[in-house]
């Protein structure tokens, strides 16, 4: 585990640092507007654009320019570390205003995403169980209905019943935690709200599909027969195996929300990621965009190491060795198949796809691979028509020699069955 996450991490910077360079070559080598010219001013003079470029480095090759940013970034610059530069509309550091800006976007973030799987987890469940009766349509509309309204129609909509006409939200604006715990509780209550309901609509969904997948499995139906409570077959055996696809959606969403819920903070006036950057798109401020950048696919590649981490306590078939995801190992083992050639031998059948791509495994796999087969294969065959048990040894499972006429009558009308069913149905 400890192995795949530090090659993971070194996937993550490598994944940084591609995009860095995509992103330095389309804002500063292949920009709509020069970033010189941006920097000058209004109405510059040539004289000033040159001076300009000078400074920044402008009129040195690109790949050197390449480099000094990435100096800037791993080592910092003289605002700090990491260094992003200065913000061309502000003269101000761009550090210090993204990291005013990504708390408030952090705090909108994890609240909306506490809110929605507090809610829609749970209607999924309920959906699931009581599947096609009042409760799963009722919720299902109303599911279907916040997917299809617009997040900036749904704020406005809560802050003229909430605040304009009841009086019992705070309005717009944002205020500090430091400053006053239940102003800032009453500030953000209404976005994460209106936030969460679209991906409490999604989550409900998906949940309830997976669910309803996941409790048509045979390994769901013996936990039933083995006379498990209810509670326990839906909580412990369906729900777990269930939410891996759920858990995608979230550190997708989650990611993505830190590059700034855009409509969101627009329409309550909170001072975040999203506001920030559509301003610096509009003024031409390539520094701030190329910073909000980086952060959003940092934040991004982690969350999806984060999933993967998961992945493995939730689904107990994941596991990580060697620094990939295999499945668990009794895919390779196809059960047991007949040995031709060898009256009354029984032997495991080894997938070839599942051992790799040469057909070979490690002796461990080969060895808790071969205990699975013969363990198997006794309780199959536990005892032949005389009574005699079957004696397993080292590689197969080798029963007495029975008669194989009234056998062979036996398994060719055994064999039959199916067939004529399936033509009579």
């Amino acid at each position: 585990m400890w192995r795949y996450i530090v090659r993971r991490l070194l996937w993550v910077a490598l994944v940084v640092l591609v995009i860095t360079m995509i992103t330095f070559l389309i804002f500063f080598v292949m920009p709509p507007t020069d970033p010189a010219v941006a920097f000058a001013g209004k109405s510059p003079t040539p004289e000033s654009i040159a001076e300009v470029r000078r400074q920044f480095g402008l009129d040195r090759p690109v790949w050197v320019q390449y480099g000094l940013f990435l100096k800037h970034l791993f080592a910092g610059d003289q605002y700090g570390w990491p260094g992003l530069g200065f913000s061309f509309a502000t003269r101000q550091s761009v550090r210090s205003l993204l990291l005013d800006r990504i708390a408030i976007t952090a705090q909108l973030a994890i609240g909306a995403a506490l809110v929605w799987v507090c809610i829609g987890i749970p209607i999924g469940i309920i959906s699931a169980v009581k599947r096609r009766t009042l409760v799963d349509r009722l919720s299902m509309g109303l599911a279907l209905f916040f997917v299809s309204a617009p997040v900036f129609w749904l704020g406005l909509m809560a802050l003229w019943l909430f605040w304009f006409k009841l009086g019992i939200a705070s309005g717009t604006g944002y205020v500090s935690i430091g400053t006053s715990f239940g102003s800032w509780l009453n500030h953000m209550i209404m976005p994460w709200i209106v936030l969460a309901l679209l991906f409490a609509a999604f989550y409900a969904r998906m949940t309830r599909g997976n669910l309803i997948e996941t409790m048509a499995q045979d390994y769901i139906r013996t936990a039933r027969v083995k006379g498990l409570p209810e509670w326990k077959v839906i909580f412990k055996h369906g729900l777990r195996s269930s939410l891996t696809p759920v858990v995608t959606m979230f550190g997708m969403d989650l990611g993505t929300l830190f590059g700034g819920a855009v409509i969101t903070e627009t329409v309550f006036n909170l001072q975040g990621i999203g506001q920030w950057v559509v301003t610096s798109v509009f003024n031409s401020d390539l520094p701030v965009i190329l910073a909000v950048t980086i952060v959003t696919s940092l934040v991004i590649t982690l969350m999806n190491l984060l999933v993967d981490i998961v992945y493995a306590y939730l689904d107990p078939r994941v596991r990580y060795r060697a620094g990939a995801a295999i499945s668990c190992l009794m895919p390779g083992l196809a059960l047991a198949r007949f040995s031709p050639g060898s009256s009354g031998k029984w032997q495991a059948a080894r997938s070839p796809a599942a051992l790799g791509s040469s057909g070979g495994s490690s002796t461990t796999q080969r060895s808790i691979r071969a205990s699975l087969a013969r363990t198997l294969m006794v309780s199959t065959l536990a005892r032949d028509q005389s009574g005699s048990p079957c004696s397993p040894s080292r590689s197969t499972v080798t029963c007495p020699r029975r008669s194989t006429r009234p056998r062979r009558s036996v398994r060719r009308s055994w064999l039959r069955l199916p067939l004529m069913a399936g033509r009579s149905s």
